[in-house]
Protein backbone atom coordinates (compact mmCIF):
# COMPACT_ATOMS: atom_id res chain seq x y z
CA UNK A 1 0.00 0.00 0.00
CA UNK A 2 3.20 2.53 0.14
CA UNK A 3 6.58 2.50 -0.84
CA UNK A 4 9.98 4.24 0.21
CA UNK A 5 10.78 6.29 -2.54
CA UNK A 6 14.49 7.46 -1.30
CA UNK A 7 17.38 7.00 -3.54
CA UNK A 8 20.27 4.69 -1.59
CA UNK A 9 23.43 3.97 -3.00
CA UNK A 10 23.81 0.01 -3.36
CA UNK A 11 25.32 -1.88 -0.86
CA UNK A 12 25.61 -5.78 -0.95
CA UNK A 13 24.13 -7.14 2.04
CA UNK A 14 27.10 -8.74 4.55
CA UNK A 15 24.69 -9.03 7.44
CA UNK A 16 27.72 -9.47 9.61
CA UNK A 17 29.68 -7.20 8.73
CA UNK A 18 30.40 -4.20 10.74
CA UNK A 19 29.94 -0.62 9.71
CA UNK A 20 31.18 2.68 11.49
CA UNK A 21 30.63 6.06 10.95
CA UNK A 22 32.12 9.05 12.29
CA UNK A 23 29.10 11.74 12.34
CA UNK A 24 31.11 14.67 13.25
CA UNK A 25 32.34 14.60 9.68
CA UNK A 26 29.59 13.29 8.35
CA UNK A 27 26.58 14.21 9.53
CA UNK A 28 25.26 10.21 9.52
CA UNK A 29 25.12 10.49 5.59
CA UNK A 30 26.84 7.20 5.48
CA UNK A 31 24.66 5.11 7.75
CA UNK A 32 23.05 3.55 5.47
CA UNK A 33 21.92 0.02 4.45
CA UNK A 34 20.48 -1.74 1.07
CA UNK A 35 17.29 -2.99 -0.20
CA UNK A 36 15.36 -4.85 2.40
CA UNK A 37 17.35 -3.93 5.12
CA UNK A 38 17.52 -1.34 8.14
CA UNK A 39 20.23 -0.04 10.69
CA UNK A 40 20.89 -2.12 13.61
CA UNK A 41 22.98 -0.13 15.72
CA UNK A 42 25.53 -2.17 18.03
CA UNK A 43 27.56 0.83 19.72
CA UNK A 44 29.03 4.37 20.09
CA UNK A 45 32.10 5.58 20.69
CA UNK A 46 33.31 9.26 21.92
CA UNK A 47 36.62 10.76 21.38
CA UNK A 48 40.27 10.02 20.42
CA UNK A 49 40.31 7.20 22.90
CA UNK A 50 37.79 5.34 21.77
CA UNK A 51 35.60 6.14 24.69
CA UNK A 52 32.20 5.09 26.13
CA UNK A 53 29.56 7.84 24.83
CA UNK A 54 27.32 9.70 27.45
CA UNK A 55 24.46 8.30 28.42
CA UNK A 56 22.47 11.27 26.59
CA UNK A 57 24.36 10.55 22.89
CA UNK A 58 23.48 7.21 23.41
CA UNK A 59 19.63 7.71 23.65
CA UNK A 60 20.26 10.38 21.02
CA UNK A 61 21.53 8.68 18.13
CA UNK A 62 19.63 5.42 18.66
CA UNK A 63 16.12 7.05 19.52
CA UNK A 64 16.51 8.73 15.89
CA UNK A 65 18.48 5.88 13.47
CA UNK A 66 18.25 2.97 14.82
CA UNK A 67 16.04 1.17 12.62
CA UNK A 68 16.01 3.44 9.45
CA UNK A 69 17.01 2.26 6.30
CA UNK A 70 19.46 6.00 6.32
CA UNK A 71 20.24 8.50 8.58
CA UNK A 72 21.75 11.43 6.48
CA UNK A 73 19.17 13.21 6.64
CA UNK A 74 18.33 13.96 10.30
CA UNK A 75 21.30 16.30 11.18
CA UNK A 76 22.62 14.28 13.55
CA UNK A 77 25.95 16.32 13.99
CA UNK A 78 23.68 19.00 15.48
CA UNK A 79 21.97 16.85 17.84
CA UNK A 80 25.30 15.94 19.56
CA UNK A 81 27.27 19.33 19.75
CA UNK A 82 28.12 19.00 22.83
CA UNK A 83 31.13 16.21 21.30
CA UNK A 84 31.33 17.93 17.69
CA UNK A 85 31.92 21.25 18.73
CA UNK A 86 34.46 20.39 21.37
CA UNK A 87 37.61 23.17 21.97
CA UNK A 88 39.69 20.07 22.02
CA UNK A 89 40.29 19.20 18.40
CA UNK A 90 40.68 15.52 19.09
CA UNK A 91 37.33 14.80 21.16
CA UNK A 92 35.47 16.46 18.33
CA UNK A 93 34.75 12.55 17.29
CA UNK A 94 31.45 10.19 17.45
CA UNK A 95 32.22 6.82 16.29
CA UNK A 96 28.57 4.58 15.57
CA UNK A 97 29.15 1.17 14.79
CA UNK A 98 26.30 -0.68 13.21
CA UNK A 99 25.11 -3.59 11.08
CA UNK A 100 22.73 -3.70 8.30
CA UNK A 101 19.64 -6.29 9.43
CA UNK A 102 17.30 -8.27 7.44
CA UNK A 103 13.86 -5.59 7.84
CA UNK A 104 12.22 -2.93 6.30
CA UNK A 105 11.70 0.52 7.79
CA UNK A 106 7.98 1.26 8.40
CA UNK A 107 8.83 5.14 6.86
CA UNK A 108 11.03 8.26 5.83
CA UNK A 109 12.06 10.17 8.40
CA UNK A 110 13.69 13.58 8.30
CA UNK A 111 13.96 17.00 9.96
CA UNK A 112 12.92 20.19 7.99
CA UNK A 113 15.30 22.42 10.57
CA UNK A 114 18.99 22.35 8.96
CA UNK A 115 19.65 24.65 6.11
CA UNK A 116 20.23 21.11 3.54
CA UNK A 117 16.88 19.51 4.99
CA UNK A 118 15.58 17.73 1.33
CA UNK A 119 11.98 18.60 3.09
CA UNK A 120 9.49 15.63 2.61
CA UNK A 121 9.28 14.26 -0.88
CA UNK A 122 7.43 11.46 -3.02
CA UNK A 123 8.50 10.02 -6.36
CA UNK A 124 6.62 8.15 -9.00
CA UNK A 125 3.01 9.16 -8.47
CA UNK A 126 3.15 9.00 -4.51
CA UNK A 127 1.63 11.34 -2.27
CA UNK A 128 2.99 12.22 1.40
CA UNK A 129 0.99 10.60 4.53
CA UNK A 130 2.19 12.04 7.54
CA UNK A 131 2.95 9.57 10.52
CA UNK A 132 3.97 11.32 13.03
CA UNK A 133 6.23 14.24 14.22
CA UNK A 134 8.50 14.58 17.28
CA UNK A 135 10.28 18.22 18.31
CA UNK A 136 13.81 19.10 19.83
CA UNK A 137 14.47 15.23 20.81
CA UNK A 138 13.00 11.81 19.47
CA UNK A 139 9.43 11.11 21.77
CA UNK A 140 8.85 14.84 22.66
CA UNK A 141 5.68 15.60 21.07
CA UNK A 142 5.12 18.46 19.11
CA UNK A 143 2.70 21.66 20.01
CA UNK A 144 -0.98 20.83 18.41
CA UNK A 145 -0.20 24.07 15.80
CA UNK A 146 2.78 22.05 14.68
CA UNK A 147 0.68 19.23 13.60
CA UNK A 148 -1.26 21.38 12.25
CA UNK A 149 0.76 23.01 10.40
CA UNK A 150 2.21 19.91 8.82
CA UNK A 151 -0.90 18.24 7.63
CA UNK A 152 -2.11 21.62 6.17
CA UNK A 153 1.25 21.88 4.56
CA UNK A 154 1.92 18.70 3.11
CA UNK A 155 -0.51 15.98 3.46
CA UNK A 156 -1.33 14.41 0.00
CA UNK A 157 1.17 16.45 -1.93
CA UNK A 158 4.32 15.04 -3.78
CA UNK A 159 6.74 17.18 -1.88
CA UNK A 160 6.79 19.24 0.44
CA UNK A 161 10.06 21.69 0.75
CA UNK A 162 11.88 22.51 3.93
CA UNK A 163 12.40 25.89 3.35
CA UNK A 164 8.74 26.80 3.71
CA UNK A 165 8.45 24.48 6.66
CA UNK A 166 10.94 26.38 8.44
CA UNK A 167 9.40 29.51 8.02
CA UNK A 168 6.50 28.74 9.97
CA UNK A 169 7.99 26.36 12.49
CA UNK A 170 10.31 29.32 14.17
CA UNK A 171 9.12 27.97 17.65
CA UNK A 172 11.31 24.47 16.98
CA UNK A 173 14.19 25.39 14.30
CA UNK A 174 15.11 28.37 15.52
CA UNK A 175 15.79 27.18 19.20
CA UNK A 176 18.44 29.10 21.15
CA UNK A 177 20.29 25.72 21.76
CA UNK A 178 21.18 24.14 18.22
CA UNK A 179 21.16 20.48 19.77
CA UNK A 180 17.35 21.31 19.76
CA UNK A 181 16.47 22.79 16.95
CA UNK A 182 14.62 19.56 15.64
CA UNK A 183 11.57 18.67 13.69
CA UNK A 184 11.42 15.47 12.66
CA UNK A 185 8.28 13.79 10.55
CA UNK A 186 7.98 10.11 10.15
CA UNK A 187 5.90 9.72 6.59
CA UNK A 188 4.64 7.04 3.94
CA UNK A 189 4.60 7.95 0.42
CA UNK A 190 1.09 6.41 -1.03
CA UNK A 191 -0.63 6.01 -3.94
CA UNK A 192 -3.24 8.59 -3.70
CA UNK A 193 -5.93 6.32 -4.13
CA UNK A 194 -5.52 4.44 -0.64
CA UNK A 195 -5.13 8.02 1.01
CA UNK A 196 -9.02 8.26 2.26
CA UNK A 197 -9.13 4.39 3.42
CA UNK A 198 -6.03 4.97 5.44
CA UNK A 199 -7.19 8.24 6.74
CA UNK A 200 -10.46 6.56 7.79
CA UNK A 201 -8.81 3.20 8.91
CA UNK A 202 -6.53 2.62 12.02
CA UNK A 203 -3.68 1.83 9.88
CA UNK A 204 -0.12 2.97 11.14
Amino acid sequence: MWTIVKKFQHRKPYPDKLYSSEICSSNGHDIQCGEGEKVAIKNLECGSGSHACAPFINRTIFAVCNGQRYCGDLDLRSMVNVYCDNLVVSARKIDVYYRCETGTSTSCRVNVCPENSPGLKCLNGGVIHVKKVFCKYEGVICSWETYVTLYTLCEARSQCSAGALKTVLPVYCEEPEVSQRNVLVDYVCINSRYLFLLKNTDIR
